[in-house]
């Protein structure tokens, strides 16, 4: 019975290895965006986060995965004699879906950046500044990536944990330099990207360290073909996991583009901070327990313990269930007061988008772990549609509820999405179940 529980609790172990770390970043994030938003007021705090998420969508959509991709075929590599050739080989390939990424990035940005200036009304001093902060935060933000899943693949939990309290750490030390500068929005932007950068560099660093530490062989010689293609299925799984990628940027970071394009800078500022309060409800899901648990079931889908794997989703499926609830009830009734502590007078319009959201990160919830189960199978098909046929009804959706109601619109048609969303996977899920149980050996 103890071996069961401390199978099925491992990913939640890990986590809390993470949560010293995340609940620095997520206090030290609430921190510096209450002074930003204070100082720079509704307007410029809307260019400012503005100018970051779209570094951000364009990064995410330019990435090919290769955190996801080592974890999962690394965890093939280690569970088959350690095979560290097999491994060198996954590096190099994460290293060139990185550069793969970056230039395609570059390339869209050079096509579309002064339209996205215009579009989004960033202010005319600022161009210069915008287009180089994209330009940097998009190569920094992509080359980290495979060091981020090497990682995660040697189990080096406590590590990264240290590391992401690097960013907002020094995010918040700068908000608080450049509100007694009175730098204004040039220096905020400044200020994150300094972070930024050191926060990434810091996660590079730690990931040559510990590969370092594992004693890996040196790597043998490898022809390109090796480098290009070396598993069998890779690309597949690659091109799905963009695919899932691209179609979960519409949830993630349209939003707030569509409010900047279709009502104005205030209402992103408003939306921002009212979707960073209710990512603390997510957090600890998304960014503590995910990273985690995917590296668990990709071990245990190697090793074909499906038994285990069933066992381990469903306990922390029920488990995530009881805290989201709580958490969304305490939302209700603190809300508003959290929202005059942190940004103002100002900021109150953002209670009632922040319950939407809030309702929506709690039905979400329930598929954080059927996720990165379906991922550790290698099923990036079902996936991508799953997050796909979603958004047939959530894009028009999004576009003519922020139309008709204005901000408290997005938070609906998010919920919806939601519901579409953890269905489907749901669904997957019981089918894969039953596939598995029906191959099992009487």
């Amino acid at each position: 019975m103890s071996a069961g529980r401390s199978d099925w609790t491992k990913p939640l172990r890990n986590a809390g290895r993470l949560a010293a770390g995340r609940g620095v970043q997520a206090v030290c994030s609430i921190a510096y965006l209450a002074i930003a938003a204070r100082v720079l007021g509704p307007e410029n705090f809307g260019a400012l986060v503005l100018i970051h998420s779209l570094a951000l969508a364009i990064a995410q959509f330019s990435t090919f995965g290769s955190m996801e991709m080592l974890v999962r075929f690394g965890s093939l590599a280690l569970a088959d004699g350690r095979d560290h050739q097999r491994l060198h080989r996954l590096i190099r390939y994460g290293h060139l879906l990185d550069g793969l990424g970056i230039l395609i990035a570059w390339t869209g940005m050079i096509l579309a950046a002064q339209w996205a200036l215009n579009r989004f009304e960033m202010p005319p001093g600022m161009h210069r500044l915008t287009l180089v902060y994209w330009f940097a935060a998009v190569l920094i933000m992509n080359l980290s990536q495979t060091y981020n899943g090497a990682l995660r693949l040697l189990d080096r939990f406590k590590l990264l944990a240290y590391q992401s309290t690097v960013e907002p750490v020094l995010r918040l030390l700068g908000a608080v330099l450049m509100m007694r500068l009175e730098a204004g929005l040039f220096g905020f932007l400044a200020a994150w990207f300094v972070a930024l950068l050191a926060g990434r560099v810091t996660l590079i660093l730690t990931a040559r360290w510990a590969l370092r530490r594992e004693n890996l062989p040196a790597a043998g010689p490898t022809t390109f073909r090796e480098i290009a293609n070396p598993e069998r299925g890779i690309w597949r799984f690659v091109l799905w996991l963009q695919w899932t990628t691209t179609a979960g940027l519409a949830t993630t970071q349209l939003p707030l583009l569509a409010i900047g394009g279709m009502l104005n800078n205030s209402a992103a500022g408003l939306y921002k901070l009212a979707q960073q309060i209710t990512a603390l409800l997510e957090r600890a899901n998304s960014k503590l327990l995910v990273p985690s648990l995917y590296t668990e079931l990709s071990r245990l889908s190697a090793s074909r313990e499906h038994a285990q794997r069933r066992h381990m989703v469903l306990k922390i499926t029920g488990w995530l269930a009881v805290v989201g609830a709580g958490l969304f009830v305490l939302l209700v009734l603190l809300g508003k007061p959290l929202l005059l502590l942190v940004a103002g007078e100002e900021f109150i319009g953002a209670y009632p988008v922040m319950l939407w959201l809030a309702a929506a990160g709690v039905i979400g919830s329930l598929s954080v772990t059927l996720e990165p189960l379906l991922m550790a199978a290698g099923r990036m098909r079902t996936i991508a549609l799953a997050g796909t046929l979603p958004l047939l009804v959530f894009v028009p959706l999004l576009f003519a509820l922020i139309e008709r109601v204005g901000l408290v619109g997005v938070g609906m048609a998010a919920t919806v999405y939601a519901v579409l969303y953890t269905s489907l996977l749901v669904l997957a899920v019981r089918r894969m179940f039953a596939r598995e149980a029906t191959a099992q050996p009487a």
